[in-house]
């Protein structure tokens, strides 16, 4: 019924525009849609106070802001139990900037690395729509295990999408068809500290569908700075767990969390 309803929308749009200029009935079309996209603002509560995000850009993003709170209730806990006002979070696949803003409102200054044209964008009207500007800086960029232009595959072309990929079309589930082939800068977590000043990280979130590993090799020297660091373990990062991804972070000096609290998708990493 939705998609019904849209189409006749659209086409009694058409219709009373029809007499209008090419011009005109372009900006017409624009400031409908401008006066769709105030009005489609859904508001998240949080213990920090609401949040509020855009549901008409794409349906991966309205239903990442609908489960925002239940989908990954992990992350939810790190941020409330680990990140404190003032500290220095870095969101690594920041996607739409749904946990950027959390750590954010409670007093987080984040740094949001996300790679992909299209999240980027809205990332940055969350951003903006939350009055967040002075507390997340957003980078539109990759991190990996070097610092080079390379390619990011999406499985997707929407606003929201997930299981992206670098150099390859390939995610830690499966290789996919990419819908859209993306010219991107990478830089090492390390380089973006020691070259161009950023600050360092008390807390890393890592979620990137695939490439958590590159990008933990990338950052052996700016992992010493953290605290903490919560990171998306699935399908060929679980079989590489043990002999990868333990190595690296006992390394850094980080210890891994009882079982228990690492229920989900995620793996809860502190320096103790």
């Amino acid at each position: 019924m939705s998609r019904t309803l849209a189409r006749w929308v659209a086409g009694f749009a058409r219709l009373i525009t029809a007499p209008t200029s090419p011009r005109q009935r372009a900006r017409t079309y624009a400031r409908v849609k401008a006066h769709f996209d105030q009005g489609a603002v859904h508001e998240v509560q949080t213990r920090h106070g609401g949040l509020r995000f855009y549901l008409n850009t794409g349906a991966a993003a309205a239903s990442a802001v609908h489960t925002f709170m239940e989908n990954e209730p992990e992350t939810i806990a790190w941020l409330d139990d680990c990140v404190k006002p003032g500290d220095v979070v870095w969101d690594v696949g920041a996607n739409v900037g749904l946990y950027a803003c959390y750590a954010a409102k409670a007093g987080a200054r984040v740094l949001a690395f996300e790679p992909s044209g299209l999240n980027f964008g809205l990332l940055v009207s969350h951003v903006e729509l939350n009055g967040l500007g002075d507390l997340i800086a957003p980078y539109c960029l990759a991190l990996g295990r070097r610092t080079e232009a390379t390619d990011l595959f999406m499985s997707a072309f929407e606003p929201g999408h997930a299981f992206s990929s670098i150099d390859a079309p390939e995610s830690q589930v499966a290789t996919f068809e990419p819908a859209f082939r993306q010219a991107i800068l990478s830089f090492t977590a390390d380089d973006l500290v020691d070259r161009f000043g950023l600050a360092p990280p008390d807390h890393v979130k890592i979620d990137v569908d695939g490439a958590e590993i590159e990008i933990l090799q990338g950052a052996e020297n700016a992992l010493r700075h953290a605290r903490s660091v919560i990171m998306e373990v699935e399908g060929k990062n679980a079989e590489r767990f043990e002999g990868e991804i333990l190595p690296l972070m006992e390394r850094a000096g980080l210890t891994l969390r009882n079982a228990e609290d690492g229920q989900g998708r995620n793996r809860l990493f502190l320096r103790p």
